[in-house]
């Protein structure tokens, strides 16, 4: 804090002022005064110093002595300072109270822990689609209403506070919108009055939403096309009809119509056929969502694209399908060829190790078996890789019961053969045994 003050007049100083003692402590406290001691400045009648080391914005009492060779004078009369901020103030948060068509009323609290003297507040705002603007407010002020702005519109809107120092940091931003809406488009068999070569537009069946509209855009194409025929013209309102004219008989066509308003803009499309002329017969209804086109199918981009498109579509799943069972067939035909040769493999070394132990037929005869059951030996050979197989004809066996004087004969004359080392019987023995066989008893059961 700097103090100035001029010298006492030569009357009272009672000699030489060789320098000044200055005061200071906290206004409104019961402390003693802290001096610092200045030199007396021959350059200039005024004379002045710097109070260091005190708080930020604060309020301090100072007086001043004057002293010489013998001492100091009395104190002069008390005076009050206040120091400044050391930053500018913190600024205060926007809350949005209500709100109407066209304003939005908001309101603001200082910061408890902000100490400093605010000078001033500003309120920034601005719509999405613009740019800002300020309104400079009181610093005694803690609410405000804006107003003129735009219907059915939402405001972005932060404020700052400003001291001696400089502007604080804004604040955080908060949103509000004002009442109204976009533009509501009405029912088809309301807005369109079609004729034979003109179509007529009730505009005045489209709602406002509670914003007024301003203009209406129209453009409009046959069906089946896609070049658009704009009317060149706005169509400022007030005005309740529009006759849209130079259009085909008995052709469908679209229409699109565009609400412009504060709030937004609503964009209704809409189907209509022109009425027959006279001379194809005359029809007093409109006919609304018709799907006959007038144009050859071939010509149709709306119907033929489709069709190709899917045509395609189908085609690539029946490949994949067919491409996929082939190839399941393909494996399984592989998978059928190998393993029966597996099996063939095997079976291949199991021949040839019973060729190879057997490598000698035998004939083994069956007593208590019918005439003529015999083990005949066998070779068989596949194709291919699959060896040598044996068919073996087994005898089963069979209970007899022969009479006491038959098994004494037979155990005394009849004797089997024996294998010769070819395998086979000895043909004497062989005919003994039948002989024997066939003319003595019958084995009992």
């Amino acid at each position: 804090m700097k103090v100035t003050w001029k010298p006492p007049p030569d009357d009272v100083t009672n000699g030489y002022i060789r320098g000044y003692y200055v005061g200071y402590r906290t206004s409104s406290s019961a402390e003693p005064y802290t001096y610092k001691q200045v030199e007396r400045s021959v350059e200039s009648d005024q004379q002045s110093t710097y109070i260091t080391g005190l708080q930020p914005f604060t309020k301090y009492d100072i007086v001043i002595k004057a002293f010489n060779s013998a001492g100091a004078g009395p104190k002069s009369t008390k005076i009050t300072g206040k120091t400044l901020e050391t930053a500018p103030p913190t600024s205060p948060v926007v809350q949005v109270i209500s709100t109407t068509k066209q304003s939005i009323e908001i309101k603001w609290e200082k910061d408890a822990k902000d100490k400093s003297a605010i000078t001033e507040y500003t309120l920034h705002y601005k719509t999405d689609d613009g740019n800002w603007q300020q309104e400079q407010l009181s610093r005694d002020a803690d609410h405000y209403t804006l107003r003129n702005l735009r219907c059915g519109t939402r405001y972005h809107l932060y404020m700052t506070a400003s001291n001696s120092l400089g502007t604080g940091e804004p604040s955080e931003p908060v949103s509000a919108r004002t009442k109204g809406a976009a533009p509501m488009s009405p029912q088809e068999s309301n807005f369109l009055q079609p004729n034979t070569t003109s179509v007529t537009l009730n505009l005045g069946t489209w709602q406002s939403g509670g914003c007024p509209i301003r203009h209406f855009l129209v453009q409009h194409r046959p069906k089946y096309q896609n070049q658009w025929t704009k009317v060149p013209d706005k169509l400022e309102m007030p005005r309740d009809t529009y006759v849209v004219r130079n259009l085909a008989p008995d052709r469908e066509y679209v229409v699109m119509v565009t609400a412009h308003s504060e709030a937004g803009l609503t964009q209704g499309e809409y189907n209509f056929r022109t009425l027959r002329s006279l001379q194809g017969g005359s029809s007093s209804s409109p006919a609304f969502g018709k799907r006959e086109t007038d144009l050859p199918f071939y010509k149709n981009v709306a119907l033929v694209i489709p069709v190709v498109v899917s045509s395609l579509v189908l085609l690539m799943v029946i490949f994949i399908v067919v491409v996929c069972l082939r190839k399941h067939s393909q494996d399984r035909r592989e998978y059928e060829m190998r393993k029966p040769c597996g099996d063939s493999l095997v079976m291949s070394d199991l021949n040839k190790q019973i060729s190879s132990k057997y490598s000698k037929t035998s004939h083994y005869s069956c007593p208590n078996a019918n005439k003529g059951d015999y083990a005949d030996p066998a070779v068989g050979t596949r194709q291919n890789t699959e060896g040598l197989f044996a068919t073996i004809k087994r005898c089963p066996q069979r209970p007899v019961y022969m009479p006491a004087s038959y098994k004494q004969g037979s155990d005394g004359n009849a004797q089997m053969a024996a294998p010769d080392n070819t395998g086979h019987m000895d043909s004497n023995n062989s005919d003994r045994w039948r002989h024997q066989a066939t003319s003595g008893h019958k084995p009992l059961r």
